[in-house]
């Protein structure tokens, strides 16, 4: 499949899977759980070029061939999983071996996409080992570690857009990863 570039000069092949090519955006979707994504893809007609998908911490070992399917389907997959203790433990190192089972099965993939621990974290941020300084150096050990064992998998935050409106009381500084290359927003 090539794809055509903006200014019709040259013809492209996609650099990863759901590379809408140069100049152009992405066309994704979050879909129903009762609706499969070949469903969905079926009735607009085309792939989707990203799905985002969500899972519970215990559930790492649905999370990797969700994103596996992805990469076959030439989707660029954004995945979110909640972590299996506070924010704290993580950044800790306290739950390496759920951390790393979930980057080895990503990274042997071999393939770009987005992978973010407690997507909309504020809900549920507290004083303690659930405090934004947590979510934000739990998201730079997970960044580091997936660099090291998964270098095509881009850890990204996932913040609420309620955060960056003025007068709520909250700081996005306080929040914001150094590291993050890319970001989403609810």
């Amino acid at each position: 499949r090539l794809l055509r570039n903006p200014r019709g000069a040259k013809w492209q092949k996609p650099r990863f899977p759901g590379d809408p090519g140069v100049g152009y955006v992405y066309f994704g979707a979050v879909i129903d759980v009762s609706t499969t994504v070949t469903a969905f893809e079926s009735r607009v007609g085309r792939t989707l070029g990203s799905r985002g998908d969500f899972h519970q911490a215990d559930s790492p070992r649905s999370l990797i061939p969700r994103a596996r399917e992805d990469v076959q389907s030439r989707r660029f997959s954004v995945l979110s999983i909640k972590p299996p203790g506070s924010w704290r433990e993580v950044a800790e190192g306290v739950h390496n071996g759920w951390l790393d089972e979930i980057l080895e099965g990503l990274g042997a993939l071999d393939a770009p996409m987005a992978f973010t621990i407690h997507h909309e974290p504020e809900d549920d941020a507290d004083a303690a080992d659930n405090a934004p300084q947590w979510h934000k150096a739990m998201t730079e050990f997970v960044h580091a570690r997936a660099d090291r064992l998964a270098p095509k998998v881009n850890v990204i935050q996932i913040l609420m857009q309620y955060t960056f409106r003025p007068g709520n009381g909250r700081n996005p500084r306080d929040w914001l990863a150094p590291s993050v290359r890319l970001f989403g927003l609810d």
